[in-house]
């Protein structure tokens, strides 16, 4: 029987599904909900300046200006201001221009500064390897981060009440954009035995649990099964894309269509 890389290169590749659209800022923080009637409480100087830097690293690396963002996070972190936002802002610059070594390198120092890594954090620090289909290294931060939100599950079930289990997880749970931005990466280096691994912990049990796969994830998955000639997976893939209704799920199935022919 012909290899997979035999049969991988005797058919023309099909494009890569557009990827999805980032939100307006990964790394933008949650904003709190103001009490009706009331006047938000005062911030301390340090959250404000903390806030103020988190700006503008954000501006830096939106801008890819990654020299002058790493400059400015050094210099804040040498004055107490860079908080865990500030890490994960950097570790997304480094990605967002290319830069794998230095975004795994900044999630080390997030860590060694006291801050457990986010799951932003880990989906920035994934696009570098995933984009030029080191898979490898993605593999391996994948399994860092699960093994990472496990221990986070098993310390927050002592909180005193639902609530404060929920806020003790609310940024260590896996989600679909993680999966996704790994999807893509078994994409570009035809990984379709990693893709439909994760494809399947996907709203299980476990740290994958309330991430369930969206049209993009199969999307994913389905042109990497047609590259791959795995049509009745790519099939099975384009039908549980297109079940998400709407003219994207339709737009997404057809891709898959087309990879296949």
């Amino acid at each position: 029987m012909a290899s997979f890389a035999a049969l991988f290169a005797a058919k023309p590749r099909a494009a890569a599904p557009p990827e999805e659209p980032p939100p307006d800022s990964l790394f933008e923080g949650k904003k709190k909900k103001r009490k009706r009637g009331g006047a938000a409480a005062p911030q301390p100087p340090a959250i404000r300046a903390s806030r103020e830097l988190n700006k503008e690293l954000t501006r830096l690396a939106r801008g890819k200006q990654l020299t002058a963002c790493r400059a400015a996070f050094e210099a804040a972190k040498a004055s107490g201001v860079a908080d865990a936002w500030s890490h994960a802002i950097v570790i997304n610059a480094h990605a967002t221009c290319g830069d794998g070594a230095g975004a795994l390198a900044a999630l080390a120092a997030m860590r060694a500064a006291g801050h457990r890594p986010c799951v932003m954090s880990y989906t920035a620090s994934l696009k570098a390897p995933c984009a030029c289909g080191d898979l490898g290294a993605a593999r391996r931060l994948l399994a860092e981060m699960e093994r990472d939100f496990a221990a986070a599950a098993a310390a927050s079930a002592a909180a005193a009440s639902a609530a404060a289990q929920a806020a003790a997880l609310d940024d260590w749970t896996a989600n679909v954009r993680t999966a996704n931005t790994f999807l893509r990466g078994c994409l570009v280096a035809g990984g379709v035995d990693d893709a439909l691994r994760l494809l399947d912990r996907l709203g299980a049990a476990g740290v994958w649990a309330a991430a369930a796969p969206d049209t993009s994830s199969f999307e994913y998955a389905g042109t990497l099964c047609a590259m791959a000639l795995r049509v009745d997976d790519a099939a099975r893939l384009a039908a549980r894309a297109r079940a998400g209704g709407g003219a994207r799920a339709a737009h997404a199935a057809a891709r898959v269509h087309v990879a296949a022919c």
